[in-house]
């Protein structure tokens, strides 16, 4: 035997009677009642489909809904944000920290690289500190590649600017301890910009002397002293 279609199938209703936001006012016809919704509009829909729960308004729930979802995704930096490039660094950035499976994991999380709570829960307090990419050659740079991902260790740098401060990877020894040039840099109050102090030991200066005088320095004009 065919089921019987919903136009046909008989369901007991009232006029009165409130399903969700819906109030019967009125038979129409096969099955069919029209109905007044807490806001104010009026459709005519089968019985049987509001009886059974299926619907519960004249539509405006679910514009609610939508409207709601959509303010909570801008609210967290989603929606539209999620397609942009500041929020693919973002999420990639996550990733190699946090994400065992993610092929460069063993190069940041696995070696202890993380990121700063306020990045890490925040997309638009990562976005507020970082701002848009420059151009699309731009991605994100940490200054010394052995710190964290956090504000004043982060920035957006093309592959050349990349390639460049990897220089700084280079180790020395400084207060008898075995660091980077940024390490050292970082550590004296950055008073000297990294890559000058590499062209400075490069040069021939102590390595004290090349991380600690300030360009300002009356005698920073001498070479090899």
């Amino acid at each position: 035997m065919a089921a019987k279609s919903l136009t046909s199938k008989r369901v007991p209703m009232s006029v009165g009677q409130t399903h969700g936001r819906l109030v019967a006012i009125a038979f129409v016809e096969h099955n069919r009642w029209r109905f007044r919704c807490e806001c104010g509009n009026e459709r005519v829909i089968l019985a049987y489909s509001v009886a059974s729960g299926n619907t519960r308004s004249c539509g405006c729930l679910q514009s609610e809904a939508r409207a709601s979802n959509g303010k909570r995704n801008r609210k967290h930096g989603e929606g539209h944000s999620q397609r942009s490039p500041e929020y693919r660094a973002w999420s990639g950035m996550k990733e190699r920290c946090y994400l065992i499976s993610n092929i460069s994991y063993p190069h940041y999380g696995g070696r202890g690289i993380a990121i700063c709570d306020r990045w890490r829960n925040s997309f638009n307090a990562f976005l507020e500190d970082m701002g848009r990419k420059p151009s699309p050659k731009h991605s994100l740079d940490r200054i010394d590649p052995n710190g964290h991902y956090e504000p004043g260790n982060v920035r957006w740098a093309t592959d050349s600017e990349q390639r460049n401060n990897k220089r700084s990877n280079r180790f020395i020894m400084f207060n008898d301890r075995r660091m980077t040039v940024a390490q050292a840099v970082h550590l004296t109050g950055d008073i000297v910009p990294v890559e000058q102090a590499i062209k400075r030991i490069t040069r021939g200066w102590s390595v004290d002397r090349a991380v600690t005088e300030s360009l300002s320095h009356p005698h920073r004009r001498n070479k090899g002293r």
